[in-house]
């Protein structure tokens, strides 16, 4: 069972703690639990509540309404709820219970309103992101279990791959794009983003995957021609060590044209090698 802090409800639900707090006084939406040192704790069961008093407030439903509604009440007002007119912030919502549920069924449901956006990609700009952004800031806390995070992120990879396969293969003359993540970084959603936008564009993509070695990618360099190399990571690390990783890819790669995606290489003191691009915003890709 989970443990989280108030800080913690507002990271994953999105409400600010003050007014978790003025809703416990003024309402007792949630009572929350004390450790046996007398600290302040809140179980999945009330983070379930908390998130779906979230939907429902979000909705436009008046807080002192919800909270003459029991838990179980709520969350079937939730149910109840016209789920073709739902927000963003809805959706990450029932992602992140999904997450903290196990509940399968729930974050395919969420994924399937991929359908309803422009693109997939603005599906996962608006949605999958955020939601991975909020369970990233709670890994130095230790709040969630890595294996709940795990849990959702395979369902979403397998998602994505399925996707991705049902694409139309390029024409062999279009323009081939090597994708990789450097080695020691596992974060493979965004990586996969990447492909998914590429292929759709008309682009040849050869996807190495996470946490390549260097000489994995001499050696794809060596065996056929490539027009783009694009390195993504998000991985938090030294700045010198990203430095390195940068320098070692040009070593690497050269004439190949580099691009560089993600936060880990978004510092304005990096020094990049001249023609080098880097991608702050996925759209971009599209513009290659």
């Amino acid at each position: 069972m989970g443990q989280y802090s108030i800080k913690d409800l507002e990271v994953l639900s999105g409400i600010k703690a003050h007014t978790l707090r003025i809703w416990e006084q003024r309402y007792k939406i949630v009572e929350p639990k004390r450790t046996d040192t007398n600290i302040r704790y809140y179980t999945d069961e009330q983070l379930k509540t908390i998130l779906n008093v979230s939907v429902l407030n979000s909705s436009g439903i008046k807080i002192s309404k919800i909270a003459s509604l029991s838990s179980k009440e709520i969350a079937h007002e939730v149910l109840a709820m016209n789920q073709e007119h739902l927000s963003e912030g809805v959706y990450i919502n029932q992602l992140v219970e999904g997450m903290i549920c196990l509940d399968k069924k729930l974050i395919l449901k969420i994924l399937k309103k991929s359908e309803d956006f422009d693109t997939l990609t603005d599906f996962f700009l608006k949605v999958v992101f955020p939601f991975l952004g909020r369970v990233g800031m709670l890994w130095s806390s230790n709040s969630i279990n890595p294996g709940q995070e795990h849990f959702a992120s395979n369902i979403i990879k397998r998602f994505l791959l399925n996707k991705i396969e049902c694409l139309a293969e390029p024409n062999s003359d279009a323009p081939m794009f090597l994708l990789f993540l450097p080695e020691g970084d596992w974060h493979e959603l965004s990586l996969l983003v990447a492909e998914y936008i590429l292929k759709n564009n008309g682009n040849r993509v050869l996807y190495l995957g996470a946490s390549v070695p260097d000489s994995d990618v001499k050696a794809i360099l060596s065996l056929t021609k490539i027009d783009y190399l694009l390195c993504v990571s998000i991985l938090s690390q030294p700045l010198d060590s990203i430095q390195n990783t940068i320098n070692r890819i040009a070593e690497l790669s050269h004439p190949v044209s580099l691009m560089f995606a993600g936060r880990a290489f978004y510092h304005q003191d990096l020094k990049y090698p001249k023609g080098a691009r880097i991608i702050y915003s996925f759209e971009d890709l599209g513009t290659s």
